[in-house]
């Protein structure tokens, strides 16, 4: 579980682009804190597809790349979660992770669709604001030395 630091808008991020995350709660192995809550997490940003104004759809799909642990930046490979917006002003989920919360504070302000919460504004854009929880599974093994 992470929650984001950055606000990830289909409007004006870039696929390629970096984002900043936090941990949620203390990653624990075998009873052992390997990463404490609030360690730094980092993703990429897979796909940013802005939306047409007269066709085609926004998509904004997004990975994890590294942890900061014990101020090491740990390579990660998470499973990829994204959102695709259509013109009727609907989002779905793509890929295998989870919104699993709202923003801190303004659990009025997204719209759950499909099990994602995202924003469309009015220009039918993909908006993940900063703050939103975000679950990711990882897809392949973390090795740390402790």
């Amino acid at each position: 579980m992470i929650r984001t630091e950055n606000n990830l808008d289909t409007g004006s991020t870039k696929s390629g682009e970096r984002f900043t995350c936090a941990l949620e709660a203390n990653l624990v192995v075998n009873g052992v804190v390997v990463a404490p809550k609030g360690a730094q997490v980092y993703g990429k940003v897979l796909e940013s597809v802005k939306a047409k104004r007269v066709r085609g759809k926004a998509k904004l799909l997004v990975e994890l790349t590294d942890i900061m642990i014990k101020g090491q930046l740990q390579p990660i490979v998470s499973e990829q979660l994204g959102w695709e917006g259509d013109r009727s002003g609907t989002v779905k989920k793509v890929g295998a992770g989870a919104v699993v919360g709202a923003v801190a504070g303004d659990a009025g302000k997204g719209a759950v669709v499909g099990g994602a919460l995202a924003v469309l504004t009015k220009g039918k854009q993909i908006q993940i604001p900063a703050g939103t929880l975000l679950e990711f599974r990882l897809a392949q093994p973390l090795s740390v030395k402790l």
